[in-house]
């Protein structure tokens, strides 16, 4: 272990069982093991590095290694770690902010604004369903007079073709790095029926699956399940990253981590894309990273839906979903503070919309 990329310096041997000096480090004092499929945990002091080098050299058996997986530890440091500050970094300039103050989804400004309203039967969601426009109102804000909220709905009489959902996503591909935040409120109960169906309230990013398996394919989903679902009961939220996916025959690939916990009520989610790593936050707190070949590959539109799982059950009810504000920051990383920050200097200066992403 070192400091150094290059490991000329500073290079600390925690395991080594090389005991006759064979690839030249020095005869080791660790004994040989055979492999389960457990694995082989070291243990050793700490150790202050940033990079890890593993030299092999067959085995006793053959010449051969193989590795399926290594994983290593570190320990937080105890040097306090400063306060952050919430004055935003230098960045493109070019954001997108929404505080969805329209009147109704036929409202002019919500279509000038680069948004749209699904409708049709379509997935996702039980064979048949349908989506509404009438499933998607703006109202007044309970807590704040002033203030308009974003609500979606959707209900259903328990079959397929009595389902309704509500989506709003932007009409533009234009969002690749940087930071994607919105204040959600979400619900564990329904505002009528019976509760128990498999409601999935949700803030993402999407890109079309222009085919089967597409390599290009991006998704970054917030997906909660009040009443539980996809192998998991219980209220669970998902912090799900894409690769891609087949419709026929179903397939996926992709990465999660789940949360089997409540997450009623409202929520600042947050997401940011940068330096090949995609990170998570609710609340200011990391939740979920994801890198690798998950990173997006292709621009995306930003996408609010509430929806059933065509698995359900689907026990008669209606749920709904509220958004206070949206917000997309291009190019550019900030923490969930410095997304508060811009949130209310935007509402300080009146402002209840602007665009200047590209």
């Amino acid at each position: 272990m070192s400091n150094s990329s290059t490991f000329s310096s500073g290079v600390t041997t925690v395991f080594n069982n090389d005991t006759n000096n064979s690839a030249g480090f020095g005869a080791g004092a660790n004994a040989e093991y055979a492999e389960t499929a457990q694995g082989k945990t070291i243990t050793f002091n700490t150790v202050s590095a940033r990079y890890v080098r593993l030299y092999t050299n067959g085995s006793t058996a053959n010449i051969y290694n193989h590795y399926v997986e290594v994983e290593v530890y570190g320990a937080t440091s105890a040097t306090p770690t400063p306060t952050p500050t919430t004055t935003p970094p230098p960045s493109s300039g070019k954001v997108m902010f929404d505080d969805f103050n329209y009147t109704s989804p036929w409202d002019n400004n919500l279509s000038s604004h680069g948004w749209s309203v699904k409708t049709g039967i379509a997935g996702p969601g039980p064979s048949g369903c349908s989506w509404s426009a009438n499933n998607v109102s703006f109202i007044a804000d309970p807590q704040n007079s002033s203030n308009k909220l974003m609500r979606l709905t959707a209900s259903t009489d328990g079959t397929a073709s009595g389902t309704s959902q509500a989506e709003v996503l932007t009409s533009s591909m234009k969002y690749f790095s940087g930071t994607y935040a919105a204040r959600v409120r979400f619900t564990d109960t329904p505002t009528s029926g019976a509760d128990g169906a498999a409601i999935n309230e949700t803030f993402f990013t999407i890109s079309p699956l222009d085919y089967d398996n597409d390599p290009n394919y991006s998704e970054l989903d917030f997906e909660y399940l009040a009443n539980g679902g996809w192998g998991i009961t219980g209220p669970t939220m998902w912090n799900t990253s894409w690769y891609t996916y087949s419709n026929n025959p179903w397939s996926k690939d992709n990465v999660y981590q789940s949360f089997n916990s409540s997450h009623s009520g409202w929520h600042t989610l947050v997401i940011t894309v940068a330096n090949g790593e995609i990170k998570y936050y609710i609340d200011g707190t990391l939740k979920t990273t994801h890198n690798g070949k998950y990173y997006p590959r292709k621009n995306m539109a930003i996408d609010f839906n509430l929806w059933f799982l065509a698995e359900g059950p689907l026990t008669p009810s209606t749920y709904v979903e509220d958004i206070d504000w949206v917000y997309h920051a291009k190019d550019t990383v900030l923490t969930p503070a410095q997304v508060n920050t811009a949130i209310q200097n935007f509402r300080s200066q009146g402002t209840t919309f602007t665009d200047t992403v590209n």
